[in-house]
């Protein structure tokens, strides 16, 4: 209550203040409490964005998942990283076409991803990684639970970027999407920002945490890259991770300088993420 408060005395003290100045005086004070006075009709009625986070593995819903991209047919690679996901390779290492060749992948990932933690990888190189084929799906599935493969959650949150709740209006965003950076490993501190879809964004500084919010009506594809102008080159390995509706990522503890992302549409539409932008945006 002390909050609503706080806005209503804010509104009396600003048309107190407005008594005696000049029309183009006022203007920007009533603008402000006209954005305020939004601001109050969401509080208690829109809720922040769910936690879309790691928790422990549901094995059935692994083999599930394990089961979906044997059916593929792809001859997709898989292992589990240092921070629980279960990671997909396509057999040639190179980028995911997720609305062309791998759109079985997506479906499986539509189905699966928010219960099981998965990353897909692309362009890793020789790194000595130890692979997996999906020829017997119970015995991938028993190594990858063996080796640490997490499950996924969602779990109420109040606050998303230290103190400032995310209200959202309305769930039919295309083009926009949050993205939250922490320049350090804590993931107490973010800097939270809207990017807009099908374009490369790049930092100067390389970000150690980051974490993404959807904002649209279906899944939120982002590729992210440990170099700048979502390179590629010289080893520089790319991670894609899913973003449920109405919900943020995880928190993600990996040096990063650049990423997209994009919504996948339900229906025939204009599909940008995942393709190479001309427009890079620097920041």
């Amino acid at each position: 209550m002390s909050h609503l408060w706080n806005i209503l005395e804010n509104h009396w003290k600003i048309n107190k203040n407005i008594k005696g100045i000049g029309k183009q005086a006022a203007y920007p004070i009533m603008k402000l409490h006209s954005l305020m006075a939004s601001a109050l009709l969401c509080v208690g009625v829109l809720a922040a964005n769910k936690l879309h986070t790691s928790c422990e593995l549901d094995k059935d819903k692994l083999e599930a998942f394990v089961k979906c991209v044997s059916l593929t047919g792809q001859g997709y690679k898989l292992y589990v990283d240092e921070f629980g996901a279960t990671t997909v390779r396509r057999a040639d290492d190179q980028e995911f076409d997720l609305m062309g060749k791998d759109s079985k992948m997506r479906d499986c990932l539509e189905q699966y991803a928010p219960d099981v933690k998965v990353e897909l990888e692309a362009n890793a190189g020789d790194d000595g990684q130890d692979l997996r084929e999906c020829k017997d799906v119970g015995a991938v599935t028993n190594w990858l639970a063996e080796n640490g493969a997490k499950g996924m959650t969602f779990v109420e949150q109040r606050d998303t970027a230290g103190g400032n709740v995310t209200l959202l209006k309305e769930r039919d965003s295309t083009n926009l999407f949050t993205v939250a950076r922490d320049l350090t490993t804590a993931c107490t501190h973010f800097l939270v920002t809207k990017k807009t879809t099908g374009h490369c964004h790049t930092h100067t500084k390389v970000t150690k945490c980051i974490y993404f919010g959807n904002e649209g009506d279906t899944s939120l594809y982002v590729t992210i890259y440990v170099h700048h102008k979502c390179s590629t080159k010289e080893n520089g390995r790319s991670k894609v991770i899913m973003v449920p509706v109405g919900s943020d990522s995880d928190r993600i503890k990996r040096r990063t300088f650049s990423y997209q992302g994009g919504y996948l549409c339900r229906s025939p539409c204009a599909q940008v993420q995942h393709k190479r932008s001309l427009l890079e945006i620097v920041s």
